[in-house]
């Protein structure tokens, strides 16, 4: 078997792979927008995997090897999708957590309670519970 068989097979299989890895995070990318979260994902994987694809497309250009341009360009294309999901869905829940908890301050209010009195942690607590009623009997509206 001649060099030339050997290195064209190897990069091939190279290629096969680096494509399923590729389409692993097309997946990926499904699998977050249903569940509409980015948790389980770790932004430094991503960040790391563009990089990676993003220098390894430069070579492949510069050498004019398809074996390494074609999938480290599919590479470079998906994971900037990732990370958009990530600072997405991250920024969706703050936005999510702060809009309860604005609703449960005002809710404190109408109550007639001092929102002043309640530590971060309780708030934490009451945000979670969704109610200045469901904190183990210690908040009661007294209505």
């Amino acid at each position: 078997m001649e060099f030339f068989d050997v290195a064209n097979t190897v990069g091939a299989l190279a290629s096969f792979f680096a494509i399923a890895l590729n389409l692993a995070v097309i997946l990926q990318i499904r699998d977050m927008w249903n569940r509409q979260t980015h948790e389980g994902m770790n932004p430094i994987l991503i960040i790391c995997m563009f990089f990676n694809s993003f220098f390894w497309t430069i070579r492949g250009f510069l050498t004019s090897d398809m074996f390494m341009l074609v999938p480290n360009f599919l590479g470079t294309v998906f994971t900037p999708v990732v990370l958009f999901l990530i600072v997405y869905f991250s920024h969706k829940k703050y936005l999510a957590k702060r809009a309860a908890k604005m609703r449960l301050e005002e809710e404190i209010l109408k109550a007639g309670k001092d929102i002043g009195v309640y530590s971060q942690d309780e708030l934490e607590k009451l945000v979670e519970k969704g109610s200045i009623n469901d904190l183990d009997g210690e908040i009661k509206d007294e209505k």
